[in-house]
């Protein structure tokens, strides 16, 4: 089985993002407003908010980010009977991804998705993501800023989503 696995799902951001918030913008924002998605309700404007992310990875913040909580444990399950691939959404993201997971001792494939059609592309049978994707093998690992979506595949944890792909073998 391929198995792909979001970055974002790996790397909890959110509390990284709300402290450089405080910091830098002496602005408190929750960590349901984290996303693109939300960031409005904060009345921080996309545009910014994108720039935002830039800064937090050009300073290599984004390296201090928590791995959510299993997911080490999961994954090194995983990769025991499958492939396992890291995604990022760009060439950046994918950059500081590797980094981070060498940081943290995990060693997997790693690339860049480069369309909507990266499943095909690349031979996934299952997504992982934090991201409102819909697909029959996509899983959306919840996160304080994706619960007000209903979607048909969601995990609470890595510990969960294992489950499921159990399930799928």
């Amino acid at each position: 089985m391929h198995i792909a696995i979001a970055f974002t799902a790996i790397a909890d951001t959110v509390k990284l993002q709300q402290d450089f918030f405080s910091k830098v913008y002496n602005k408190k924002v929750s960590a349901s407003h984290c996303s693109g998605q939300h960031i409005a309700k904060a009345g921080i404007a996309l545009k910014e908010y994108q720039e935002i992310l830039a800064m937090i990875y050009e300073s290599k913040l984004i390296l201090k980010a928590n791995l959510s909580e299993h997911a080490k444990q999961v994954m090194n399950q995983i990769s025991k009977t499958s492939k396992v691939f890291i995604v990022g959404k760009n060439a950046q993201e994918a950059f500081f991804a590797k980094e981070f997971l060498r940081l943290q001792g995990i060693d997997f494939y790693l690339f860049v998705v480069e369309s909507k059609e990266f499943m095909k592309k690349y031979d996934l049978d299952v997504f992982l993501t934090d991201e409102l994707l819909e697909g029959e093998h996509i899983f959306i690992l919840d996160r304080p800023y994706n619960k007000n979506y209903r979607k048909l595949n969601r995990v609470a944890s890595f510990q969960d989503f294992f489950e499921k792909i159990k399930k799928l073998n």
